[in-house]
């Protein structure tokens, strides 16, 4: 069953959802619920269970936690190439934040390149000054997990 939803279901889900993941959580909203439906069907589970469990039990990335883990995927082997632009004569064995540049409009807020960055500033520092892409991975995706369907959406949010 889980090939069945890698291959026809999250393929479709995750193509450019870079570009479109970002949509407002009522444009998302009928994804997620046939999304559930699949994972509760994979694990055999009733219809009113809990789904983050079975998310997690099946190692699957809700829509939204999908979209926030590509963009940060995507942003790792940027992160270094923005870092020596931005401070080319300093050695970075860690990093702290980077720069978010300013946005007026809710659109452009949420595009990549000031999406990637205000979610990269949000990772745990542990995770930030990894080196190895495949140990970022796993760890963004287990930071990800930590986040019930309503705090995901808290992410998006702007820092006041």
């Amino acid at each position: 069953m889980k090939l069945f939803y890698f291959g026809l279901f999250h393929s479709k889900l995750s193509y450019g959802i870079v570009c479109w993941g970002g949509a407002y959580a009522n444009k998302i909203q009928p994804l997620l619920v046939l999304q559930k439906s699949i994972v509760r069907k994979i694990c055999n589970a009733d219809y009113r269970s809990h789904s983050l469990e079975l998310f997690k039990c099946t190692n699957i990335l809700p829509v939204r936690h999908l979209f926030y883990f590509k963009v940060l995927k995507s942003f790792f082997s940027e992160k270094q190439r923005l870092l020596s632009n931005m401070y080319p004569h300093y050695n970075f064995r860690t990093v702290d934040n980077i720069e978010v540049p300013p946005f007026r409009t809710t659109a452009y807020r949420n595009s990549y390149p000031i999406l990637s960055r205000r979610l990269f500033n949000k990772l745990p520092s542990g995770i930030k000054s990894l080196n190895s892409f495949n140990l970022y991975q796993k760890s963004t995706k287990t930071w990800l997990f930590n986040f019930n369907l309503q705090r995901i959406e808290s992410l998006l949010l702007p820092d006041i």
